[in-house]
């Protein structure tokens, strides 16, 4: 969710590079919406939240796809809030502008997913990895051995398994 109250764009970041060390194949980014009988309602008429403007979500998206891992879907950019109960932002009602500025401002800027994923994050990326599967898979009774290959994914290769013994 983009635009958590407190949140800055290095907190958003942090959590990119963390999705990017996990073995996960797609994610979706969400504008956070102020909707009726929330504690976030109550927030944002008090003054303590301020929802993000268009301008400063495109901003944020745009830092976040750069800094995706390239082979990571990204399903979604933004979504709905019901409309009978939206509070702001408003402008998030009109989805056919906001994804058609979204679309402009990412091929004005030229941003690539991944542009800013660097070679630490991916070994980064890549040891983490290879922790989750060894996690995973010995709780199975399976150990396995992960390496990266290069420009070709990662290969797995079972090395033992407890209940096979093979």
């Amino acid at each position: 969710i983009v635009g958590l109250p407190g949140e800055t764009e290095e907190d958003l970041l942090k959590t990119m590079d963390y999705i990017n060390s996990l073995p996960i194949e797609g994610v979706k980014l969400q504008l956070l919406h102020v909707l009726e009988h929330t504690d976030l309602a109550q927030l944002y008429r008090s003054g303590q939240y301020t929802p993000l403007t268009l301008e400063e979500y495109i901003d944020l998206l745009c830092a976040c796809i750069a800094r995706l891992r390239p082979d990571i879907v990204l399903h979604r950019l933004t979504g709905d809030g019901d409309k009978n109960i939206l509070l702001a932002p408003l402008w998030s009602l009109n989805k056919r502008h906001v994804l058609n500025t979204i679309h402009k401002t990412l091929r004005q800027r030229n941003i690539r997913q991944g542009m800013d994923f660097g070679e630490k994050q991916a070994k980064t990326a890549v040891f983490r990895f290879f922790s989750y599967f060894m996690f995973f898979f010995s709780q199975k009774y399976v150990m396995i051995r992960v390496s990266n290959t290069e420009r070709r994914g990662f290969h797995v290769r079972r090395i033992h398994s407890a209940v096979s013994g093979a």
